[in-house]
Protein backbone atom coordinates (compact mmCIF):
# COMPACT_ATOMS: atom_id res chain seq x y z
CA UNK A 1 0.00 0.00 0.00
CA UNK A 2 2.56 2.64 1.04
CA UNK A 3 4.57 1.77 -2.12
CA UNK A 4 1.26 2.67 -4.33
CA UNK A 5 0.98 5.60 -2.20
CA UNK A 6 4.33 7.26 -2.61
CA UNK A 7 4.42 5.79 -6.98
CA UNK A 8 1.40 7.94 -7.29
CA UNK A 9 2.65 10.99 -5.25
CA UNK A 10 6.06 11.02 -7.22
CA UNK A 11 3.96 10.54 -10.60
CA UNK A 12 2.08 13.49 -9.95
CA UNK A 13 4.80 15.78 -9.33
CA UNK A 14 7.98 17.26 -10.94
CA UNK A 15 10.59 18.06 -8.79
CA UNK A 16 13.63 15.83 -7.92
CA UNK A 17 12.77 13.29 -4.62
CA UNK A 18 15.08 12.16 -2.11
CA UNK A 19 13.41 9.65 0.11
CA UNK A 20 14.97 9.02 3.47
CA UNK A 21 14.16 6.56 6.35
CA UNK A 22 13.28 3.01 7.80
CA UNK A 23 11.37 1.31 4.51
CA UNK A 24 11.49 -1.46 6.39
CA UNK A 25 12.27 -3.97 4.01
CA UNK A 26 15.54 -5.35 2.23
CA UNK A 27 16.41 -5.23 -1.12
CA UNK A 28 18.95 -8.98 -1.19
CA UNK A 29 19.50 -11.80 0.66
CA UNK A 30 23.13 -9.70 1.49
CA UNK A 31 20.88 -6.97 3.40
CA UNK A 32 20.24 -9.19 6.26
CA UNK A 33 21.80 -11.11 9.35
CA UNK A 34 20.49 -14.35 11.17
CA UNK A 35 16.74 -13.01 10.27
CA UNK A 36 13.95 -15.54 9.79
CA UNK A 37 11.70 -14.67 6.21
CA UNK A 38 14.89 -13.05 4.73
CA UNK A 39 13.26 -11.85 1.65
CA UNK A 40 9.61 -10.96 2.55
CA UNK A 41 8.37 -7.77 0.23
CA UNK A 42 12.25 -7.53 -1.28
CA UNK A 43 10.46 -8.05 -4.63
CA UNK A 44 7.81 -5.24 -4.18
CA UNK A 45 10.26 -2.69 -2.73
CA UNK A 46 12.66 -3.65 -5.94
CA UNK A 47 9.72 -2.87 -8.29
CA UNK A 48 8.88 0.46 -6.42
CA UNK A 49 12.41 1.66 -6.35
CA UNK A 50 13.31 0.57 -10.23
CA UNK A 51 9.08 2.24 -11.48
CA UNK A 52 10.28 5.91 -9.56
CA UNK A 53 13.68 5.43 -10.56
CA UNK A 54 15.37 6.17 -7.77
CA UNK A 55 18.99 5.33 -7.18
CA UNK A 56 19.95 3.12 -4.38
CA UNK A 57 23.33 4.86 -3.50
CA UNK A 58 26.30 2.72 -1.75
CA UNK A 59 26.63 3.05 1.46
CA UNK A 60 29.56 3.05 3.61
CA UNK A 61 31.01 2.79 7.21
CA UNK A 62 27.96 0.03 7.95
CA UNK A 63 26.62 -2.85 6.14
CA UNK A 64 23.38 -3.23 8.88
CA UNK A 65 21.48 -0.33 10.30
CA UNK A 66 19.04 -1.94 12.71
CA UNK A 67 20.12 -4.23 15.18
CA UNK A 68 18.07 -6.74 17.36
CA UNK A 69 18.13 -9.93 19.91
CA UNK A 70 20.17 -12.56 18.86
CA UNK A 71 22.72 -11.44 16.96
CA UNK A 72 20.03 -10.33 14.14
CA UNK A 73 20.10 -7.09 11.84
CA UNK A 74 19.62 -5.60 8.20
CA UNK A 75 19.40 -2.60 6.54
CA UNK A 76 16.27 -1.35 6.74
CA UNK A 77 17.35 2.49 6.84
CA UNK A 78 18.64 4.24 3.26
CA UNK A 79 18.02 7.70 1.23
CA UNK A 80 16.53 6.69 -2.50
CA UNK A 81 17.41 9.75 -4.73
CA UNK A 82 16.89 10.95 -7.77
CA UNK A 83 18.67 10.85 -10.72
CA UNK A 84 19.52 14.80 -11.00
CA UNK A 85 20.72 15.01 -7.29
CA UNK A 86 23.91 12.55 -8.23
CA UNK A 87 24.03 14.46 -11.31
CA UNK A 88 24.08 17.82 -9.11
CA UNK A 89 26.78 16.30 -6.24
CA UNK A 90 28.99 14.03 -8.45
CA UNK A 91 30.09 12.46 -4.62
CA UNK A 92 26.65 11.99 -2.91
CA UNK A 93 27.01 8.90 -0.97
CA UNK A 94 25.52 7.16 2.15
CA UNK A 95 27.48 7.10 5.39
CA UNK A 96 26.33 4.54 8.28
CA UNK A 97 27.07 6.53 11.86
CA UNK A 98 27.54 4.51 15.31
CA UNK A 99 24.21 4.41 17.11
CA UNK A 100 23.51 5.03 20.94
CA UNK A 101 20.57 3.37 22.39
CA UNK A 102 18.65 3.12 19.59
CA UNK A 103 18.63 -0.19 17.53
CA UNK A 104 18.41 1.87 14.36
CA UNK A 105 21.83 3.52 13.47
CA UNK A 106 21.63 6.98 11.92
CA UNK A 107 22.50 7.41 8.34
CA UNK A 108 23.55 10.48 6.79
CA UNK A 109 23.21 11.48 3.26
CA UNK A 110 26.58 13.91 1.88
CA UNK A 111 28.23 14.92 -0.83
CA UNK A 112 32.40 14.95 -0.10
CA UNK A 113 34.82 15.00 -2.76
CA UNK A 114 38.15 12.27 -2.06
CA UNK A 115 41.01 13.19 -3.70
CA UNK A 116 42.73 10.05 -4.98
CA UNK A 117 45.46 11.25 -6.91
CA UNK A 118 46.05 11.90 -10.59
CA UNK A 119 43.54 9.46 -13.06
CA UNK A 120 45.27 7.20 -15.07
CA UNK A 121 44.67 7.58 -18.78
CA UNK A 122 42.26 6.21 -20.98
CA UNK A 123 41.65 6.39 -24.74
CA UNK A 124 38.64 7.57 -26.00
CA UNK A 125 37.28 6.07 -28.83
CA UNK A 126 34.95 9.17 -30.31
CA UNK A 127 38.63 10.90 -30.67
CA UNK A 128 38.81 8.20 -33.84
CA UNK A 129 36.38 10.24 -35.78
CA UNK A 130 37.59 14.12 -34.68
CA UNK A 131 39.65 15.72 -37.42
CA UNK A 132 43.56 15.16 -36.10
CA UNK A 133 43.65 12.78 -34.13
CA UNK A 134 45.21 10.48 -37.04
CA UNK A 135 47.77 12.82 -37.44
CA UNK A 136 49.13 12.88 -33.60
CA UNK A 137 49.03 9.11 -34.21
CA UNK A 138 50.90 9.18 -37.06
CA UNK A 139 53.27 11.89 -35.57
CA UNK A 140 54.50 10.00 -32.56
CA UNK A 141 54.91 6.21 -34.39
CA UNK A 142 56.87 7.87 -37.51
CA UNK A 143 59.75 9.09 -34.71
CA UNK A 144 62.50 6.99 -35.32
CA UNK A 145 65.02 8.44 -32.60
CA UNK A 146 66.82 6.30 -30.80
CA UNK A 147 64.96 6.52 -26.92
CA UNK A 148 61.36 5.92 -29.26
CA UNK A 149 62.40 2.82 -30.62
CA UNK A 150 60.17 0.29 -28.61
CA UNK A 151 56.42 0.30 -28.57
CA UNK A 152 56.04 0.98 -25.08
CA UNK A 153 58.15 4.29 -24.83
CA UNK A 154 56.08 5.28 -28.21
CA UNK A 155 52.47 4.68 -26.23
CA UNK A 156 53.59 6.39 -23.12
CA UNK A 157 54.69 9.59 -25.40
CA UNK A 158 51.45 9.10 -27.30
CA UNK A 159 49.39 9.80 -24.65
CA UNK A 160 50.58 12.98 -23.46
CA UNK A 161 50.56 14.23 -27.15
CA UNK A 162 46.68 13.24 -27.36
CA UNK A 163 46.59 14.69 -23.46
CA UNK A 164 47.61 17.71 -24.92
CA UNK A 165 45.54 17.75 -28.45
CA UNK A 166 42.70 16.65 -26.71
CA UNK A 167 42.56 20.18 -24.49
CA UNK A 168 43.37 21.94 -27.85
CA UNK A 169 41.11 20.57 -30.52
CA UNK A 170 38.43 18.95 -28.78
CA UNK A 171 35.25 20.52 -27.20
CA UNK A 172 33.39 19.90 -24.15
CA UNK A 173 30.41 17.80 -25.66
CA UNK A 174 27.86 18.90 -23.34
CA UNK A 175 29.00 22.48 -23.48
CA UNK A 176 28.78 22.34 -27.48
CA UNK A 177 25.04 20.59 -27.71
CA UNK A 178 23.99 23.62 -25.40
CA UNK A 179 25.42 26.07 -27.49
CA UNK A 180 24.26 24.60 -30.94
CA UNK A 181 20.71 24.41 -29.16
CA UNK A 182 21.03 27.80 -27.97
CA UNK A 183 22.48 29.21 -31.29
CA UNK A 184 19.55 27.11 -33.34
CA UNK A 185 16.68 28.58 -31.24
CA UNK A 186 17.60 32.48 -32.09
CA UNK A 187 18.33 31.97 -35.92
CA UNK A 188 14.64 30.38 -35.64
CA UNK A 189 13.36 33.41 -33.83
CA UNK A 190 15.26 35.95 -36.01
CA UNK A 191 14.52 34.37 -39.38
CA UNK A 192 10.85 35.28 -38.49
CA UNK A 193 11.66 39.25 -38.54
CA UNK A 194 13.65 39.25 -41.14
CA UNK A 195 13.55 38.96 -45.39
CA UNK A 196 16.33 36.86 -45.50
CA UNK A 197 15.01 33.44 -44.71
CA UNK A 198 16.58 31.13 -47.36
CA UNK A 199 20.04 32.32 -45.69
CA UNK A 200 19.12 31.75 -42.23
CA UNK A 201 17.60 28.20 -43.16
CA UNK A 202 21.02 27.45 -44.35
CA UNK A 203 22.52 28.43 -41.34
CA UNK A 204 20.24 26.47 -39.11
CA UNK A 205 20.81 23.14 -41.74
CA UNK A 206 24.31 23.66 -40.45
CA UNK A 207 24.39 24.24 -37.00
CA UNK A 208 21.66 21.03 -37.29
CA UNK A 209 24.24 18.79 -38.68
CA UNK A 210 26.79 20.16 -36.38
CA UNK A 211 24.68 19.43 -33.26
CA UNK A 212 23.44 16.09 -34.98
CA UNK A 213 27.38 15.16 -35.26
CA UNK A 214 28.32 15.98 -31.98
CA UNK A 215 25.38 14.42 -30.12
CA UNK A 216 26.68 11.24 -31.96
CA UNK A 217 30.34 11.51 -30.60
CA UNK A 218 28.94 12.23 -27.24
CA UNK A 219 26.70 9.17 -27.33
CA UNK A 220 29.77 7.23 -28.28
CA UNK A 221 31.85 8.29 -25.45
CA UNK A 222 28.99 7.42 -22.84
CA UNK A 223 28.26 3.74 -24.72
CA UNK A 224 32.15 3.17 -24.36
CA UNK A 225 31.84 4.05 -20.52
CA UNK A 226 28.73 2.65 -20.02
CA UNK A 227 29.81 -0.99 -21.93
CA UNK A 228 26.79 -2.56 -22.09
CA UNK A 229 27.62 -5.00 -24.49
CA UNK A 230 24.42 -6.43 -24.65
CA UNK A 231 23.35 -3.50 -26.44
CA UNK A 232 22.73 -2.93 -29.87
CA UNK A 233 25.11 -0.81 -32.10
CA UNK A 234 22.37 0.69 -33.56
CA UNK A 235 20.72 1.60 -30.31
CA UNK A 236 20.52 5.13 -29.65
CA UNK A 237 19.91 6.61 -26.09
CA UNK A 238 21.91 9.16 -24.82
CA UNK A 239 20.12 9.12 -21.34
CA UNK A 240 20.23 5.91 -20.38
CA UNK A 241 24.04 5.59 -21.23
CA UNK A 242 24.36 8.68 -19.10
CA UNK A 243 22.27 7.28 -16.13
CA UNK A 244 23.88 4.24 -16.50
CA UNK A 245 27.40 5.67 -16.64
CA UNK A 246 26.35 7.84 -13.01
CA UNK A 247 25.34 4.47 -11.53
CA UNK A 248 28.27 2.36 -12.35
CA UNK A 249 30.36 5.17 -10.88
CA UNK A 250 28.51 5.19 -7.34
CA UNK A 251 28.83 1.20 -7.33
CA UNK A 252 32.72 1.22 -7.96
CA UNK A 253 33.52 3.98 -5.49
CA UNK A 254 35.36 3.31 -3.01
CA UNK A 255 35.47 5.88 -0.30
CA UNK A 256 36.79 3.67 2.83
CA UNK A 257 37.46 0.22 3.96
CA UNK A 258 37.42 -1.56 7.32
CA UNK A 259 40.40 -3.67 8.57
CA UNK A 260 39.78 -5.59 11.59
CA UNK A 261 37.90 -3.10 13.55
CA UNK A 262 39.00 -0.24 12.22
CA UNK A 263 37.82 2.01 9.53
CA UNK A 264 39.67 3.82 7.08
CA UNK A 265 39.47 6.54 4.93
CA UNK A 266 42.55 8.02 4.36
CA UNK A 267 43.57 7.83 0.88
CA UNK A 268 47.22 7.66 1.29
CA UNK A 269 46.47 5.31 4.37
CA UNK A 270 43.79 3.32 2.60
CA UNK A 271 46.15 2.57 -0.41
CA UNK A 272 49.04 1.36 1.91
CA UNK A 273 46.40 -1.16 3.94
CA UNK A 274 45.42 -2.30 0.89
CA UNK A 275 48.78 -3.27 -0.66
CA UNK A 276 49.56 -4.74 2.45
CA UNK A 277 46.67 -6.85 2.92
CA UNK A 278 46.93 -8.54 -0.67
CA UNK A 279 50.67 -8.78 -0.31
CA UNK A 280 50.57 -10.31 2.70
CA UNK A 281 47.51 -12.37 1.72
CA UNK A 282 49.34 -13.71 -1.34
CA UNK A 283 52.82 -13.66 0.62
CA UNK A 284 53.96 -18.00 0.52
CA UNK A 285 57.39 -19.14 2.42
CA UNK A 286 59.54 -21.15 -0.49
CA UNK A 287 59.30 -24.69 -0.17
CA UNK A 288 61.00 -28.14 -1.63
CA UNK A 289 58.60 -29.73 -3.71
CA UNK A 290 59.70 -33.74 -3.78
CA UNK A 291 57.63 -35.53 -6.12
CA UNK A 292 58.65 -38.71 -7.38
CA UNK A 293 56.01 -39.53 -10.16
CA UNK A 294 56.17 -42.14 -12.92
CA UNK A 295 53.32 -40.90 -15.06
CA UNK A 296 52.91 -41.35 -18.73
CA UNK A 297 51.54 -38.16 -19.97
CA UNK A 298 50.79 -36.84 -23.79
CA UNK A 299 53.48 -35.48 -25.84
CA UNK A 300 53.75 -33.73 -29.15
CA UNK A 301 55.33 -34.73 -32.03
CA UNK A 302 58.88 -32.76 -32.64
CA UNK A 303 57.28 -30.94 -35.78
CA UNK A 304 54.31 -30.17 -34.03
CA UNK A 305 56.49 -28.63 -31.15
CA UNK A 306 58.81 -27.34 -33.63
CA UNK A 307 55.75 -25.48 -35.03
CA UNK A 308 55.13 -23.50 -31.97
CA UNK A 309 58.28 -22.27 -31.83
CA UNK A 310 58.23 -20.41 -35.10
CA UNK A 311 58.78 -16.71 -35.70
CA UNK A 312 55.86 -14.62 -35.42
CA UNK A 313 54.25 -13.31 -38.74
CA UNK A 314 52.55 -10.28 -39.09
CA UNK A 315 49.57 -12.02 -40.25
CA UNK A 316 49.48 -13.58 -37.06
CA UNK A 317 49.68 -10.50 -34.93
CA UNK A 318 46.95 -8.75 -37.03
CA UNK A 319 44.44 -11.83 -36.52
CA UNK A 320 45.46 -11.56 -33.15
CA UNK A 321 44.66 -8.36 -32.51
CA UNK A 322 41.22 -8.62 -34.68
CA UNK A 323 40.03 -11.48 -32.37
CA UNK A 324 40.20 -9.16 -29.44
CA UNK A 325 37.11 -7.74 -27.70
CA UNK A 326 37.32 -3.60 -28.52
CA UNK A 327 35.28 -2.38 -25.01
CA UNK A 328 37.14 -4.14 -22.55
CA UNK A 329 38.15 -2.43 -20.01
CA UNK A 330 42.11 -1.07 -20.73
CA UNK A 331 45.41 -1.19 -18.13
CA UNK A 332 48.05 0.85 -17.35
CA UNK A 333 48.41 1.97 -21.04
CA UNK A 334 44.96 3.07 -21.63
CA UNK A 335 44.73 2.00 -25.15
CA UNK A 336 41.99 -0.48 -26.03
CA UNK A 337 41.98 -2.68 -29.09
CA UNK A 338 40.07 -0.31 -31.07
CA UNK A 339 42.79 1.67 -30.94
CA UNK A 340 45.23 -0.90 -32.38
CA UNK A 341 43.08 -1.70 -35.28
CA UNK A 342 42.49 2.10 -36.57
CA UNK A 343 46.07 2.66 -35.93
CA UNK A 344 47.40 -0.23 -37.73
CA UNK A 345 48.99 1.17 -40.79
CA UNK A 346 51.76 2.79 -38.02
CA UNK A 347 51.82 0.17 -35.04
CA UNK A 348 52.24 -3.07 -37.00
CA UNK A 349 55.70 -2.43 -37.36
CA UNK A 350 56.35 -1.98 -33.79
CA UNK A 351 54.47 -4.77 -33.04
CA UNK A 352 56.22 -6.89 -35.17
CA UNK A 353 59.91 -5.62 -33.71
CA UNK A 354 58.29 -6.74 -30.34
CA UNK A 355 57.19 -9.91 -31.23
CA UNK A 356 60.38 -10.52 -32.92
CA UNK A 357 62.58 -9.35 -29.81
CA UNK A 358 60.44 -11.40 -27.58
CA UNK A 359 61.06 -14.60 -29.74
CA UNK A 360 64.65 -14.07 -29.40
CA UNK A 361 65.28 -13.62 -25.88
CA UNK A 362 62.23 -15.40 -24.73
CA UNK A 363 61.55 -11.79 -22.13
CA UNK A 364 59.05 -9.53 -22.02
CA UNK A 365 59.74 -5.75 -21.08
CA UNK A 366 58.98 -4.70 -17.94
CA UNK A 367 57.23 -2.13 -19.59
CA UNK A 368 54.89 -3.97 -21.47
CA UNK A 369 54.21 -6.06 -18.24
CA UNK A 370 52.94 -4.25 -15.90
CA UNK A 371 49.21 -4.42 -14.46
CA UNK A 372 46.69 -2.44 -12.72
CA UNK A 373 45.34 -4.54 -9.57
CA UNK A 374 41.28 -4.04 -9.08
CA UNK A 375 39.23 -4.82 -6.06
CA UNK A 376 35.96 -6.47 -7.34
CA UNK A 377 33.45 -6.76 -4.05
CA UNK A 378 32.15 -10.39 -3.51
CA UNK A 379 28.71 -8.97 -2.20
CA UNK A 380 26.30 -5.78 -2.59
CA UNK A 381 27.84 -3.21 -0.36
CA UNK A 382 31.23 -4.44 0.87
CA UNK A 383 32.53 -2.40 3.36
CA UNK A 384 35.54 -4.93 4.78
CA UNK A 385 38.63 -6.20 2.52
CA UNK A 386 38.04 -8.99 3.22
CA UNK A 387 34.79 -8.55 0.88
CA UNK A 388 36.69 -7.92 -2.18
CA UNK A 389 38.45 -10.32 -4.45
CA UNK A 390 41.54 -8.81 -6.82
CA UNK A 391 41.69 -9.12 -10.61
CA UNK A 392 44.75 -8.21 -12.74
CA UNK A 393 44.07 -5.81 -15.80
CA UNK A 394 46.58 -6.26 -18.41
CA UNK A 395 47.74 -3.38 -20.73
CA UNK A 396 47.10 -3.82 -24.10
CA UNK A 397 50.59 -4.74 -25.84
CA UNK A 398 50.48 -7.87 -23.01
CA UNK A 399 47.13 -8.92 -24.16
CA UNK A 400 48.32 -9.10 -27.70
CA UNK A 401 51.20 -11.47 -26.94
CA UNK A 402 49.08 -13.61 -24.64
CA UNK A 403 46.59 -13.87 -27.37
CA UNK A 404 49.00 -14.83 -30.02
CA UNK A 405 50.69 -17.45 -27.71
CA UNK A 406 47.01 -18.93 -26.91
CA UNK A 407 46.06 -18.97 -30.76
CA UNK A 408 49.52 -20.95 -31.04
CA UNK A 409 48.49 -23.32 -27.93
CA UNK A 410 44.88 -24.03 -29.46
CA UNK A 411 45.41 -25.52 -32.42
CA UNK A 412 47.46 -28.62 -30.52
CA UNK A 413 45.32 -28.33 -27.08
CA UNK A 414 43.29 -31.40 -28.02
CA UNK A 415 46.15 -33.58 -28.48
CA UNK A 416 47.76 -32.89 -24.90
CA UNK A 417 44.11 -33.30 -23.10
CA UNK A 418 43.58 -36.52 -20.47
CA UNK A 419 40.85 -38.59 -21.38
CA UNK A 420 40.09 -38.01 -17.96
CA UNK A 421 40.20 -34.12 -18.07
CA UNK A 422 37.19 -32.25 -17.43
CA UNK A 423 38.14 -28.40 -16.57
CA UNK A 424 39.08 -25.69 -18.95
CA UNK A 425 37.86 -28.02 -21.48
CA UNK A 426 35.58 -26.48 -24.31
CA UNK A 427 32.02 -27.54 -24.10
CA UNK A 428 32.43 -30.42 -20.82
CA UNK A 429 31.18 -29.40 -17.80
CA UNK A 430 33.50 -30.02 -15.17
CA UNK A 431 30.67 -30.39 -12.32
CA UNK A 432 28.97 -33.44 -14.22
CA UNK A 433 31.92 -35.15 -15.16
CA UNK A 434 32.13 -38.95 -14.82
CA UNK A 435 35.67 -40.03 -14.40
CA UNK A 436 34.82 -43.48 -15.44
CA UNK A 437 34.00 -42.20 -18.48
CA UNK A 438 36.60 -40.84 -20.72
CA UNK A 439 35.72 -37.01 -21.03
CA UNK A 440 34.17 -36.31 -24.69
CA UNK A 441 32.53 -39.64 -25.60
Amino acid sequence: MLWNELRTLKEATEISWIVGGDFNAVRNRSERSSCGNVLVGADKFNQFIEDCNFIDLPMIGKKFTWFGPSNKSSRLDRFLVDEFWVLQYKELIQRGLPRSISDHAPVMLISEEIDWGPRPFKFINAWLQKEGCREVIKKIFDCKTLNQSDIAVKLRRLKAALKKWNSESCENFNLKVRELEKKINVLEESKNLLNDVSSKNAEIRVCRLELWETLRLQEELLKQKARMDWMAKGDSNTAFFHRVVKIRAKKKSLSGLMFGVKWCDEPRKLKRLIFEHFRDHFDCNSRSWEAMLNLEFKRLSKEEASRLGEPFTLEEIQEAVWSCDESKAPGPDGFNMKFFKFSWPFVKGELLKLMQSFHKKGVIPSKVNSSFITLIPKKENPIDISEFRPISLIGSVYKIIAKIISRRLRVVLEKLISETQCAFVTGVDSTSCDLAQPCGT
